[in-house]
C-alpha cells in the first residue's frame, strides 16, 4: 500500500473535485428532483397553505411508509455461508455467520443516538428507490468493518462500461464539520471561518485507469459560500487506500423500475 499524494494525477485537485460535483449533480437533476417530491410528500408539506383558507394533509402516506420501514427493519439480517458436506467446514461457516451478526449489532451501538444501520437503509431506499453504501476497513480498530449509508438525495454516481466509475456524496455543514474532517484527514484546518459559515463538502471516489490496470482514488473538498475564487475550491486530497483495487468500495445503484437508458428522462425513472 502506498500513501504518498504524489501519486496522484495532476487533474486531482480540490478545483476539479468540485467541478465533477457539479457536473454529476445536474446530470442527476430530475431524479434529485423525483425524490425531493416523494421526500416533501413523506414530511407532510402542506403546499396548499394559504392565509385565506383552511387546508390539511393527510398522515396516511407517511404512516404506510413508516409501517412499511419498520416491517423491512424487523426481518432478520442473514448472510447464509454455504459449504461442502463437511462438518469442519460448516463449523467453521457458523462461526463466521454469528460473527458478521455480532459486527451488525456492534455496528448499531456505535451509530449511538442515530436510527439503527437498516432502519436509516430502508428509508433511503424506500423514499429514493436507490441504495448508496460507502464501505471500508481500518485495521486496529475496535470495529475495523466502516459502512455509511449515503442519502441518495446527496448522492450522483457516474457508470461506464457497466462499472461505477465516478461517485460523489456531496452535502452542506457548517465550518465546525470541515474543521473535524479536516483532523480526522491529518491536514491543517481552515481558519477565518465562524461558528455558523456554510460549506459544501465533497466526499469524491474515481475509478480510472493507469498503466493498463484499474487504479481507485478517494478525495475529499470543501467550498465555503462565497468563498471561490480563480483557483476554485479549496480542500485536500485523501492519499489512497488501495492503489490496486479493482473497484470502488461502493455498492450503488437502483432497487427497482425499468431498465431502460436510451429513453430521455430515464435518470428520474
Amino acid at each position: 500500500m502506498t500513501t504518498s499524494a504524489t501519486l496522484f494525477p495532476t487533474q486531482f485537485t480540490p478545483t476539479y473535485v468540485a467541478a465533477r460535483a457539479k457536473t454529476l449533480k445536474t446530470f442527476w437533476l430530475r431524479r434529485t428532483e423525483h425524490i425531493e417530491e416523494v421526500w416533501d410528500v413523506l414530511d407532510l408539506q402542506n403546499k396548499n397553505a394559504s392565509g385565506v383558507f383552511e387546508s390539511a394533509v393527510d398522515n396516511e402516506p407517511r404512516a404506510m411508509f413508516d409501517l412499511a420501514v419498520h416491517l423491512m427493519s424487523q426481518l432478520p439480517h442473514r448472510t447464509t455461508m454455504h459449504v461442502a458436506e463437511d462438518e469442519a467446514l460448516r463449523t467453521q461457516a457458523a462461526d463466521s455467520e454469528r460473527a458478521l451478526k455480532s459486527i451488525w449489532r456492534t455496528k448499531d451501538d456505535e451509530r449511538e443516538s442515530l436510527d439503527p444501520f437498516w432502519v436509516e437503509y430502508n428509508t433511503f431506499m424506500l423514499a429514493s428507490g436507490w441504495r448508496h453504501l460507502r464501505y471500508w476497513v481500518e485495521p486496529g480498530s475496535d470495529m475495523p468493518f466502516k459502512v455509511v449509508n449515503d442519502n441518495p438525495r446527496e448522492t450522483f454516481p457516474w457508470f461506464a462500461g457497466e462499472r461505477l466509475v465516478q461517485y460523489v456524496h456531496s452535502y452542506q455543514v457548517y465550518a465546525h464539520e470541515v474543521a473535524f474532517r479536516a483532523l480526522e484527514a491529518g491536514q491543517p484546518v481552515p481558519i477565518g471561518r465562524g461558528a455558523d459559515d456554510k460549506a459544501w463538502l465533497h466526499d469524491y471516489y474515481e475509478l480510472t485507469i493507469e498503466n493498463s490496470k484499474p487504479v481507485s482514488y478517494i478525495m475529499l473538498a470543501w467550498e465555503f459560500a462565497g468563498s471561490r475564487d480563480s483557483a476554485g475550491a479549496s480542500g485536500w486530497i485523501i492519499p489512497p487506500r488501495d492503489l490496486e483495487r479493482v473497484h470502488l468500495p461502493i455498492i450503488c445503484g437502483p432497487v427497482g423500475g425499468f431498465p431502460d437508458h436510451t429513453r430521455d428522462g430515464w435518470q428520474a425513472r
